[in-house]
């Protein structure tokens, strides 16, 4: 049993949702490999086995589906300037406050000073604002003041139409309910944002994607990510008691439309994600203390045929297509988090971050039909599904080397599922360990018995 440190700030920077301990995962690779192994993670999610690989000299080859993946990738890869970094920021920022938009809309007098200061978020009831809450530039003071009806929202034909904006249709996300569905105002995944919060997210955007300078561009695109979620209609306002007026989250790992709403400024909101405790900046830091930057990275297919795999491997788009690619007993040790059943729909709920990203730059698009999750609770081809990836891994791997994946479920169909992708493969089984993590993952949220704080660990491997 290992203990999980504290997550290094660019771990939680970005909202993603299967985090798992990077510390133990170091541990678990440095265990099973030496110094300049191939490591292969065929889910790599949030990347934690591609950096961690990369922290003790082993060479990672990572496969996500998920764009979000390679936008991480190809972002911390970079070596920027960090006065650079601010002085972007601070410019785009300031150039929208000179907007009337932004100026009808998240203006306010102070009741205390009668100074004119930034409103950060408007609480909704059943769609009416009832609460403005700002804390004033001037005289420092946190203010919430009860409204009726006072800020409406604007009309979207005003704005420049010259502006990038997503979109994608709501109805094509699977995981949006029929429910949710007829509440929104158009068939859209815009709609849940306010009209205003959309206009001032394009103006972001388009600002960030104007910037010539691609290192900078990806660091404020992070920034620019992370408050995509944090100003949507499925943020909910704190409790009186938290004593947090001015914060929220994205609590669940679902599309909703909650009745009470929280309409945070997304100019107060992208500020806090470069600046902020958990903002782009910090994470850098963090990120430069933890590995050797630039990160050189390919992402040859063709390399891998050749079997010159010298340098970190990153590849977007489906994990068993590109596992036929790789050679024959190549690979020295492979860890990976497999989706568990449909607790956390990955690519569904990443749409809201990837309608940007394929705006940002094409590359950051895939083809999501063959993204591994349970439909329709047919465990079979679940199953299926999982048995072409552990046959593969089965393949790539060296003799005597282990494959370790972790898994967690309250579904017992859903364990007998994974167990019969594993039997119809050659892999010895060695045995399982349940890991406790440090802090629930998303998961835990729809868990039933509250279990998903810990991780069942199955270790497997590969004989002669």
């Amino acid at each position: 049993m290992y203990k999980e440190e504290k997550r290094p700030a660019f771990y939680r920077n970005m909202k993603y949702w299967g985090k798992k301990p990077h510390n133990i995962w170091r541990e678990i690779i440095s265990e099973n490999t030496k110094k300049n192994d191939i490591v292969l993670d065929p889910f790599l999610g949030s990347g934690v086995s591609f950096f961690e690989s990369i922290k003790i000299d082993r060479i990672p080859i990572g496969i996500d589906i998920n764009p979000l993946t390679k936008f991480l990738i190809d972002t911390y890869a970079n070596e920027i300037n960090i006065e650079e970094l601010e002085y972007y920021t601070n410019k785009i920022i300031d150039d929208i406050k000179k907007i009337d938009i932004y100026n009808k809309n998240y203006v306010i007098r102070c009741t205390n000073c009668n100074k004119y200061t930034d409103i950060y978020n408007y609480k909704h009831r059943k769609n009416i604002i009832y609460e403005v809450a700002y804390k004033c530039k001037e005289c420092n003071k946190t203010i919430t003041k009860e409204v009726e009806n006072e800020f409406e929202d604007i009309s979207l034909k005003k704005y420049d139409k010259n502006l990038l904006t997503p979109k994608k249709r709501a109805s094509c996300v699977n995981s949006i309910s029929t429910n949710i569905l007829d509440k929104l105002d158009e068939d859209s995944l815009s709609s849940f944002w306010t009209n205003r919060n959309n206009i001032l997210l394009s103006l972001i955007f388009n600002k960030i994607n104007d910037l010539e300078k691609s290192s900078i561009k990806n660091y404020l695109m992070l920034g620019f990510l992370k408050t995509v979620h944090l100003t949507s209609k499925m943020c909910i306002p704190r409790s009186p008691k938290s004593k947090r007026p001015l914060s929220t989250s994205w609590g669940r790992p679902a599309y909703m439309l909650p009745t009470k709403q929280f309409e945070q400024n997304p100019i107060i909101s992208f500020y806090k994600s470069i600046f902020g405790r958990q903002g782009v900046i910090n994470a850098y830091k963090s990120l430069k203390n933890h590995i050797k930057l630039p990160i050189e990275t390919k992402n040859s297919l063709n390399e891998l045929k050749n079997k010159k795999i010298d340098y970190p491997n990153f590849f977007l788009g489906d994990s068993n297509k590109i596992l036929k690619k790789i050679p024959t007993g190549s690979v020295d040790f492979i860890i990976t988090d497999p989706p568990y059943g449909n607790i956390i729909n990955y690519i569904d709920l990443s749409y809201i971050w990837i309608m940007w990203l394929e705006l940002f730059n094409s590359k950051y698009s895939s083809n999501y039909n063959s993204e591994i999750i349970l439909n329709d609770n047919n465990y079979n081809s679940y199953s299926e599904d999982l048995f072409k990836i552990w046959d593969n891994c089965y393949r790539v791997l060296k003799n005597n080397s282990k494959l370790i994946l972790t898994f967690h479920s309250d579904n017992t169909q859903e364990w007998n599922a994974l167990k019969k992708s594993i039997e119809k493969t050659k892999f010895k089984f060695i045995g399982n360990y349940l890991q406790k993590n440090k802090r629930s993952s998303e998961s835990n949220v729809k868990a039933k018995k509250g279990k998903a704080i810990s991780d069942h660990y199955i270790l497997l491997e590969k004989g002669r």
